[in-house]
């Protein structure tokens, strides 16, 4: 209860599930503040529920936002590093409070990925690995949100792709030619190329 989330990038499914969170019926009432370069999903956490949203520092450091944010000035109980990027992990492991989690929430694709083993490990975090969107509860609520007008969903979608589409946008995402993608759907049924 009243934990303190910090999600790094804001996109689809993560800004979902935090805002989801916010407004839970059970009043969690997390503090959720969100990280990304871009302005436009800055602009989407707010409206999806985050506390605050803000940008990189002008050197790309995120280092600021303790001291920014009320009640970060230890670190975020939770961090969701969900950027992919393995140049964004050892500034998200930096965010987080003594004994608070890391969760790898990005896909970092197969190879391998290090980071800053002593700064993680100093600060006694857990790491967790989700693989999932949280099945059928997760699955309920978010349409129950959407269906009641609380989370406009369709802000979130940038692009929406047939199926033999997918793996050439996907790879750009990969190789950082993303552009302004907040967010895809695709259509499986249309595999029309």
């Amino acid at each position: 209860m009243g934990q303190r989330l910090l999600p790094q990038t804001l996109i689809d499914l993560y800004t979902h599930a935090l805002a989801i969170e916010r407004h839970h019926p059970a009043g969690f009432g997390a503090v959720v503040t969100g990280i990304d370069p871009r302005p436009q999903c800055r602009e989407l956490a707010v409206a999806f529920g985050a506390t605050a949203a803000l940008g990189p520092a002008a050197d790309g450091s995120f280092d600021q936002v303790t001291t920014q944010v009320d009640g970060l000035a230890d670190g975020a109980d939770f961090v969701f590093e969900s950027t992919g990027r393995p140049d964004c992990v050892d500034a998200a492991i930096r965010l987080c409070r003594p004994f608070g989690c890391f969760v790898w929430q990005g896909n970092y694709g197969d190879g391998k990925i290090s980071f800053e083993f002593l700064e993680a490990h100093h600060r006694r975090l857990r790491m967790v690995f989700p693989c999932d969107d949280g099945y059928r509860p997760y699955r309920r609520a978010s349409l129950q949100a959407v269906a009641a007008g609380a989370m406009p969903w369709e802000k979130v979608i940038t692009h929406r792709l047939t199926a033999a589409e997918m793996p050439a946008f996907y790879r750009d995402i990969y190789d950082g030619k993303g552009g302004d993608v907040i967010g895809a759907v695709v259509n499986w049924e249309d595999t029309a190329s």
